[in-house]
């Protein structure tokens, strides 16, 4: 009897294809699932100051190689700055809260 891969391991929606900006940028289930890693942390503290204090810099550019998630950076990040009753933004924060914690200066 032939066995296949799929027998053995399903992959998340959210692993199965990169996101595009343009064609995600409204859907909550594109921020779903999103990991909030150590530079990702980084990159939101530095940041996030910027909403907050005047003549700050409000410009950035984000750099990597191909696969290492700029781009899921980016669509979780426009996902925080979305309307707040919004279900994305809501998505998100709780993927804040989770990485940082709902204490941490940066979700609040």
């Amino acid at each position: 009897m032939t066995q296949t891969l799929s027998q053995y391991f399903s992959l998340n929606r959210r692993y199965a294809r990169s996101i595009n900006l343009e064609r995600d940028l409204e859907l909550a289930d594109a921020v779903e699932g999103y990991i909030l890693t150590g530079r990702a942390v980084d990159a939101m503290q530095r940041m996030l100051p910027a909403f907050t204090k005047a003549n700050s810099q409000r410009a950035w550019t984000l750099t990597g190689v191909y696969g290492t998630g700029k781009s899921a950076f980016a669509h979780f990040w426009a996902a925080l700055c979305a309307a707040e009753a919004s279900p994305l933004r809501q998505k998100a924060l709780a993927i804040a809260a989770g990485g940082l914690g709902r204490d941490s200066a940066e979700v609040q």
